[in-house]
This record gives structure tokens, sequence and C-alpha cells, in this order.
């Protein structure tokens, strides 16, 4: 087998394990959240474009089971949409499966790998030759498989207000690949700072 093979396996042994590790902490959970974020086209933690904000939003399900300890397995099934103007604008779904670890029942810091699925329209009109001259035509975008791979901080208000809401704020490394599989654009790297509110009941 070659080694795409054995990641696309990896992959989908996450949310094996991750059930697996649910099944020994009892009461399930569920909540809902919302995210905005800042979007850039940049290497992670490097300089970002000139622009100041390229800003988007998602709004996500997450399942879960009560903590075990410190240690915490989540899945998380979010949809969004950012806006880069001059370059791209992208819906997106993915499956993000949240490692956290929680301090004193408040705090928590976590990963966040991802896969998922997006869809890519360019903000600015398109056009082709046709008979000699150039003219506008309607663009349906381009189809990407969307990596990523974050981490980030959470405060948790229900130990501390009574009130069963998680604010949290995470950084964000994904691709959109291939982005032009016959130009010299095969792939296209983002950064993404997030800050978001997320809602649990049972």
């Amino acid at each position: 087998m070659g080694t795409s093979t054995y990641v696309f396996l990896m992959i989908l042994c996450f949310p094996l394990w991750g059930v697996a590790q649910e099944e020994k902490t009892g009461k399930r959970s569920k909540a809902i959240g919302i995210s905005v974020f800042n979007e850039h086209v940049a290497l992670p933690f490097s300089e970002p474009d000139n622009s100041p904000a390229h800003l988007g939003a998602t709004v996500s399900y997450e399942w879960s089971r009560s903590r075990s300890g410190m240690y915490q397995f989540t899945h998380i099934f979010q949809g969004g949409y950012y806006f880069h103007e001059d370059f791209n604008q992208a819906f997106f779904i993915t499956w993000k499966p949240k490692f956290e670890l929680r301090f004193a029942g408040i705090i928590d810091i976590h990963a966040i790998p991802g896969v998922g699925y997006a869809h890519s329209f360019p903000t600015q009109a398109t056009y082709r030759l046709k008979n000699g001259k150039y003219q506008q035509r309607a663009h349906w975008g381009k189809p990407h498989f969307m990596p990523s791979l974050g981490f980030g901080g959470g405060l948790h208000l229900e130990n501390w207000l009574d009130v069963p809401i998680t604010t949290f704020v995470r950084y964000e490394t994904f691709s959109l690949a291939p982005y032009a599989p016959k130009a010299a654009i095969p792939l296209t790297l983002h950064t993404m700072l997030s800050f978001g509110v997320v809602y649990s009941f049972n």
C-alpha cells in the first residue's frame, strides 16, 4: 500500500479511537457553537498578508462524553464561510476531533486536527476568450480537500458562573488542495485565528 493509503486508514481510525475513549467516560454531552475568524494566505506563524482582515464565520455541532479526569475527546462537525478580498471566498464543511486537557474544571488547552471539503469561488469577475474577444463568464467554483491542524484554549463558565457556556480562542492552519491542478498553484496554505462560544446541553 502507498503512503496515501496509510494516511487515509489513519484518518478513518480517529473516530473509532475517540468512541473507544468515550465509552469509559459515561454521560454524553452535546453542544452547538459559533465563531468568527480572520483568515490569511500564509505559512503558519509567518507574517500575514498586508490586508488586516479577511473575515469568516463557522457554526458547529459537538458530541462528546463527560470528562474523564483532565482529558476529554470531542467530535466537532463544522460548517463555515470566509471572504478573502481580491483572491477567493469559500464554503466548507469539516470534521475536527478535539483532544482536550482541562485544568481546575475551568481552563483547557486543546489540539484540533481536521479533514473536510471546501468549495471556493473567485471574488473578481472571470473572463474567457471567444471569437477573439474576452467575455465575462459564470464561475461555478472549485472543489477542494481541506486538511487542517490547530491548537487553542478555552474558558469553561459552567463551574465558575453556573452557565453551560465555553469561550475559546484557536489558531489553525489549513490547505485547499488541489487548488489549480493545471496551473502553478497545486495547493494553498492559510491561517485562521478564531474566537467563539459553545453552548452545552444534554
